[in-house]
């Protein structure tokens, strides 16, 4: 008797290949989304979500140029040069992308921000109480169990220029009546007060995507994506132009601070003359 071997089915929403046509998401690639959707929209699209407005594409394009803060000496992008000095861009893209993996900085912190903000949304009655009492118990159990607030705070400088930028474009599009776009900001109010720091861009790109109907799930890669500007021209510019120091520094620049040398037993014995 013999038996067929099992045949293992993996389910997949993602795509289908046709005779001159392909299908992508539910969609036909060249009749339907070529020339209708924009780079966003697609990543929306392999992110398993709807199909975006042009409004939102053009809306998230503006939220890809107000992330760019592409300074090489931020530990991150100098992650993505490291590994990039060495003359190949896709391991510096991917090196600065892992460096902000599951990190507490970063386009990482969106998505348990989203999370949260979601979570007093819900501890106030959706909406339909004052927030401000979850607020408050939120903001006493975090600093109970941290003294950091994720998604608030700027080195050298406040307010995070970012946060203005994106305010005055959801002013713009009509988009600041949001509502988790208004929860940050009374969220923002109790954090000035206990702490006296501003919310920075993280915070402000959870609320602005979770307005957008995304959820945390979604909103965590998403956010990386919308990252991506600030890996690519670095691990770019360090594979296109690698910098020698980025993989060895001279050793005319390093000095030993510790202790000195300690002789081993057998070179000591070796030195004395008893050695066999």
């Amino acid at each position: 008797m013999t038996t067929e071997p099992e045949t293992l089915l993996v389910p997949t929403r993602v795509a289908h290949a046709y005779w001159r046509e392909h299908a992508f998401r539910g969609h036909r690639v060249f009749a339907d989304l070529l020339g209708h959707t924009s780079l966003s929209g697609m990543l929306v699209l392999a992110l398993g979500e709807r199909r975006p407005t042009q409004d939102d594409c053009a809306f998230l394009d503006e939220l890809a140029v107000i992330s760019t803060f592409a300074d090489p000496r931020i530990w991150p992008l100098k992650a993505a040069r490291l590994v990039g000095s060495y003359g190949r861009f896709v391991p510096g893209l991917v090196a600065g992308y892992l460096s902000v993996d599951d990190a507490d900085v970063g386009p990482a912190v969106c998505a348990p921000i989203a999370g949260a903000l979601r979570q007093i949304h819900e501890k106030a009655g959706g909406g339909d109480a004052d927030p401000m009492p979850a607020i408050e118990a939120w903001v006493r159990e975090t600093l109970a169990s941290s003294q950091r607030i994720l998604g608030f705070g700027v080195p050298f400088r406040t307010p995070d220029e970012r946060m203005v930028a994106l305010e005055e474009r959801l002013v713009a599009r009509g988009r600041a009546g949001g509502r988790y776009w208004g929860l940050l900001q009374r969220v923002a109010t109790v954090v000035r007060r206990e702490r006296g720091i501003e919310p920075n861009i993280a915070s402000g790109l959870a609320a602005a995507l979770l307005d957008m109907g995304f959820g945390p799930d979604v909103i965590g890669p998403l956010a990386m994506l919308l990252f991506e500007i600030t890996f690519v021209a670095n691990a770019m510019e360090a594979a296109m132009d690698p910098a020698p120091v980025m993989r060895e520094l001279p050793v005319d620049r390093v000095e030993y601070v510790g202790r000195s040398a300690r002789q081993s037993p057998r070179a000591k014995m070796a030195t004395q003359g008893g050695a066999r």
